[in-house]
């Protein structure tokens, strides 16, 4: 009965455990579902982590699970595990529950709430998760609408304080699936818009549709090809100059990732560069310094006294050809998880990225251990800063696709502490 044990530690902080316990618990679950459903929740979590997952096992077992659970949010659970990992299946699963279900309208709403990653509650979480392949959203999109319909929607307008529900997250997660198969890069989306403004559960926001569908088609066309001169750099060098905004933010994001990769893996590392009593000013500046080092000149960085701090992010990539890439610095030590969420939404997000020229950031949390744990916001849970990464990790993912004009926003962390010794 006690959920806050060993599995919750093992799913939030158990990572070089996993290979030592994922054939007892897969065992386990072969025999019977746990008792409590928030412990079905960690074990799933679990399993799902291992380098190569049990796939095939975990879906027979979602077959037999989800149609002789006992409560909907178990059957529910075992829906968001093959909607993580085969779409296909996951959709004759749930178009078989539902016929027969009294609740359908309950299910598809438990349903989106846990797939969503706003309840907080740990379960399946895949990297590139199956449901979200345009294919699989053609069909899924029209369900979601036809079950969380807009004359039921919670309105939260009154300013007062309050918890959400289920039912906020699902209506949150219904209006962010067109926006990602707006944005997504696979070219069979066009089609799929096109077919999805016809399906009757969908009338209410046809005409956002076609403007999805115009935004789409007009990205399309402003492609620009390489030249002989890209062609060459990419050979030497594996990438370009940037010819857009798109094309800066991925050498952005792969500058900081080779920063990461200097601080927390090489062995001359740039760790002892910056000192605990640094505020953020210092690591900004040595982020300045590192990235214009490795600009290849295909870049340029504002100095700090250039930048009005009240209006601009902490840094800026700047290219005469692109609009800028935004990128906010932070100290996760210095914050609470509740600030830290904050300054994504209302400073970069709300503030910095609702320029017109301006849709791409990057949040960089750098952790130097003067704290070592974050209180969640309501609970009170203590959380590690893997933890708070990934937290602030869903919460961006959420951010960017309930705002269509936002076109990329990247968490990165680095760590600057010594690893411990074993």
């Amino acid at each position: 009965q006690e959920v806050y044990e060993v599995l919750n530690k093992l799913a939030w902080r158990g990572e070089m455990l996993t290979p030592l316990i994922s054939e007892k618990l897969l065992s386990l679950l072969n025999i019977n579902n746990p008792k409590n459903y928030q412990i079905l929740g960690f074990v799933i979590s679990i399993l799902m982590r291992q380098a190569v997952p049990p796939t095939d096992q975990l879906i027979r077992l979602a077959h037999e699970r989800a149609s002789s659970a006992d409560t909907v949010g178990v059957a529910v659970l075992w829906i968001a595990l093959v909607m993580e990992l085969n779409g296909e299946e996951a959709l004759k699963i749930l178009r078989g529950f539902l016929k027969i279900a009294p609740n359908a309208k309950e299910i598809v709403v438990r349903l989106c709430s846990v797939l969503s990653g706003e309840d907080m509650t740990r379960g399946p979480v895949a990297k590139n998760p199956s449901y979200l392949r345009p294919k699989i959203l053609r069909h899924f999109i029209p369900i979601v609408y036809e079950h969380v319909m807009f004359s039921e929607d919670i309105n939260r307008n009154d300013g007062g304080a309050f918890s959400p529900i289920a039912r906020d997250h699902a209506q949150r997660f219904r209006s962010v699936l067109l926006d990602f198969m707006a944005k997504t890069e696979n070219t069979e989306a066009t089609n799929y818009l096109r077919e999805l403004a016809d399906e009757p559960a969908l009338s209410p926001v046809r005409d956002w549709i076609l403007k999805l569908l115009d935004q789409r088609l007009e990205r399309e066309a402003d492609s620009e090809p390489w030249t002989p001169a890209d062609l060459r750099h990419f050979a030497e060098e594996h990438e370009t100059d940037p010819k857009n905004d798109k094309e800066l933010f991925a050498i952005a994001r792969k500058r900081f990732m080779l920063l990461k990769w200097d601080v927390e893996k090489s062995d001359n590392s740039a760790r002892k560069e910056l000192h605990v009593e640094y505020a953020e000013r210092e690591l900004r500046s040595w982020l300045q310094r590192r990235l214009l080092e490795r600009s290849q000149s295909r870049y340029t960085i504002p100095q700090e006294g250039e930048i009005d701090q009240r209006e601009r992010p902490d840094l800026r990539l700047e290219n005469p050809k692109t609009n800028p890439v935004s990128i906010e610095v932070k100290w996760a030590d210095s914050w609470t998880l509740t600030v830290l969420l904050e300054r994504l939404e209302n400073q970069l997000v709300g503030q910095y990225l609702r320029a017109h020229n301006s849709k791409y950031g990057i949040y960089l949390l750098g952790f130097i251990g003067k704290k070592k744990y974050w209180e969640g916001p309501e609970t009170g849970k203590k959380y590690t800063f893997s933890e708070v990464v990934e937290i602030v990790r869903q919460r961006t993912i959420f951010l960017m696709q309930t705002n269509p004009k936002i076109e990329g926003l990247e968490v990165i962390s680095i760590d600057f502490c010594e690893p411990e010794r074993t």
